[in-house]
């Protein structure tokens, strides 16, 4: 199994002694612990923080104080996490776990909190969105059926017989939901995102 956790908060730094941090560190421990690879996103890393784990990679979030130019007074999450995906990602992972990272960011990130300025995000949008989408029918959410539907030949025409579920009208929605949102879920307690795979 592959985990991503994401911390965008300054205040818990990889390699802290506050409780936050601490709390982190445990989380990744017991993580490994259980055999699982871990790709961890930190908003900064103590100077003199012991190196990660094996099977543990760790990655401070560009920003200003890393002379990274991330303007994150207009810069969206969802263009933050392509310009992720593709300059640091891409080249740092295996071409599987990037696709699993790509895929994550592609129907769920971007859809949920893709349009959220990067300064502005907080713990309680990541809570809502993960709330939602444990709610949220995925074919409808991602026009799986829609997708399904459109005319070869002709693009811009739906070919209804195609139609499984959200695309008939009148709509039959086949609520297809996330399995108990396992892949994707927040500790809650630090705000910290913990996507899983």
């Amino acid at each position: 199994m592959r985990i991503a956790c994401l911390s965008t908060d300054p205040g818990i730094a990889w390699g802290g002694a506050k409780g936050a941090s601490v709390h982190l560190a445990e989380i990744v421990e017991a993580l490994r612990a259980e055999d699982v690879e871990m790709l961890v996103l930190v908003s900064q890393i103590v100077a003199d923080a012991p190196a990660p784990a094996r099977g543990v990679t760790l990655e401070s979030l560009p920003g200003p104080r890393k002379g990274i130019p991330v303007d994150v007074t207009t810069m969206t999450v969802g263009k933050y996490l392509q310009q992720w995906l593709e300059d640091v990602a891409r080249h740092q992972v295996r071409p599987t776990t990037y696709r699993s990272y790509e895929q994550l960011v592609r129907l769920y990130l971007v859809p949920g909190l893709g349009k959220k300025k990067l300064r502005a995000l907080q713990a309680q949008h990541v809570r809502t969105w993960l709330s939602g989408l444990a709610t949220k029918c995925q074919c409808c959410a991602q026009n799986k059926d829609v997708k399904r539907t459109l005319n070869p030949g002709d693009p811009t025409k739906v070919d209804l017989a195609k139609a499984r579920c959200c695309a008939r009208m009148p709509k039959e929605c086949c609520e297809q939901y996330p399995s108990a949102v396992r892949g994707v879920h927040c500790c809650g307690c630090c705000g910290q995102l913990c996507s899983m795979r």
